[in-house]
């Protein structure tokens, strides 16, 4: 799939997971050491991506963002591209203060 050959290549340390018969895509983000609320703060804030935190999925999604795939691809290249601008960036520079994410 697109968004996981996109990861695989632009930002290793990602991993996108998108389980056969779905369009829902499970964005693995536990390899950046940072809080769920972090990373969804970021992931709305800045990146500008609508999100479903993995969490209300169980205690199995703490660390991971599920993202709808079921879009146009400039939608999902688009998507893409932001996260691992990010990863590159501001990812490691992540922190929130008074509910705001510092880069």
């Amino acid at each position: 799939m697109y968004a996981s050959n996109f990861l695989k290549e632009n930002a290793p340390h990602l991993r996108m997971n998108v389980p056969d018969g779905t369009y829902f895509g499970w964005l693995d983000c536990r390899s950046l050491g940072r809080t769920h609320s972090e990373l969804e703060h970021f992931a709305v804030h800045k990146l500008k991506l609508a999100v479903l935190d993995g969490p209300q999925f169980g205690e199995n999604g703490a660390g991971f963002l599920r993202l709808n795939l079921g879009t146009q691809r400039s939608r999902v290249e688009t998507a893409m591209e932001r996260i691992a601008e990010a990863a590159r960036q501001h990812l490691g520079e992540i922190t929130v203060a008074t509910g705001v994410c510092a880069h």
